[in-house]
């Protein structure tokens, strides 16, 4: 089974409670951009991860992606981006980042 690998930036590192954030990124496997794989946002609340809904989207022939949030809750926020190609041939990627909400 072939690794992968996800970049994940974000649009603010601090943005305000209620304002559009957008995260972007590449899927990478061997060196070559993954496309059509699902890529999923989630945030860790309460002790585990939960899928943030609305927040997914499919990677593009380069295997690029972008997705928009709205985070409501202020503080830091860990969130995840989950990259999972199709078939079983790829390895799922996951990169963690954390933004403060204010």
């Amino acid at each position: 089974m072939a690794g992968s690998r996800i970049t994940a930036r974000a649009s603010d590192a601090t943005p305000a409670s209620g304002q559009q954030l957008v995260l972007r990124g590449v899927l990478r496997s061997e060196g070559a951009g993954v496309s059509d794989a699902t890529v999923r946002v989630k945030t860790y609340r309460n002790g585990e991860w939960v899928r943030l809904r609305g927040a997914v989207v499919s990677t593009n022939d380069e295997g690029r992606y972008r997705v928009r949030l709205v985070l409501s809750m202020k503080g830091d926020r860990r969130l995840r981006v989950v990259g999972n190609p199709k078939g079983d041939d790829i390895r799922t990627a996951r990169k963690d980042l954390t933004v403060t909400v204010h």
